[in-house]
């Protein structure tokens, strides 16, 4: 009896061992009152495949779970071939720079199914230039703000994949993307606030006029700006 999308999800990862073991079916009752119903796990397992199953901690505990945030949807990380990308998440008890960009790769691929992204940093590049709605404020988190939540998505799913095993080697949190504080786990921060300097941008198409941001701020045009950094651009802070 479980109304939580965690217990389903590990015991789908689960569920080729129980059928090894002899089990032919397994329900779970979910919801309540009307809107109560049993799930048939055997059969949802059946559906799905082994190989989807097999990286569910991963995609589920990536894309939000109990202890992560959401970032994009289940059935666009469902279509985003989790398999080649998560195949390897969660597997070691050591979080290396491989299963980072593989993460993040995915991740980028969930929020634009299109996109050929390397990382987050290009997304939000992308997604503000090409975007109808170019506010700094609609764009995912950036690499640097975006690493530690995948470190609480690998401590999640190590230890949902590897809890039933009798040499189980525990994981310290606190190298996860968590922190302590007043005898508490929490998640850790990565917001900082920036001042209006480093968030100018102008609408300009060569920066000539005294009126443009950039140029009024004194600080050099960036590629979100409306000049592009294209060689007309006037503003004399344009410098690499």
């Amino acid at each position: 009896l479980s109304n939580d999308t965690d217990v389903i999800i590990v015991v789908l990862y689960y569920m080729h061992i129980f059928l090894r073991d002899g089990l032919k079916e397994l329900w779970i009752k979910g919801g309540k009152g009307d809107t109560s119903r049993y799930i048939p796990v055997h059969v949802l397992y059946e559906k799905l495949g082994s190989e989807l199953c097999s990286v569910l901690p991963a995609l589920h505990s990536l894309t939000g779970c109990d202890i992560t945030s959401k970032v994009g949807t289940k059935k666009a990380a469902i279509q985003s071939n989790p398999v080649q990308f998560l195949s390897m998440f969660g597997k070691n008890p050591v979080l290396n720079e491989t299963d980072i960009k593989m993460a993040e790769q995915f991740l980028s691929k969930v929020l634009k199914k299109t996109g050929t992204h390397e990382n987050f940093n290009e997304l939000r590049a992308d997604l503000y230039n090409f975007s109808n709605d170019k506010s700094h404020w609609n764009l995912p988190p950036t690499s640097a703000a975006l690493l530690p939540h995948i470190k609480r998505a690998f401590y999640n799913t190590y230890c949902q994949t590897h809890i039933l095993e009798s040499t189980f080697i525990s994981i310290d949190p606190l190298s996860y993307g968590f922190v302590m504080s007043e005898s508490l786990l929490l998640p850790e921060r990565c917001l900082n606030e920036l001042s209006d300097q480093w968030t100018a941008k102008c609408r300009c198409v060569n920066c000539s006029r005294s009126t443009c941001a950039c140029r009024s701020m004194g600080v050099k045009c960036v590629r979100f700006c409306g000049c592009m950094k294209r060689d007309e651009c006037k503003n004399p802070f344009n410098i690499d």
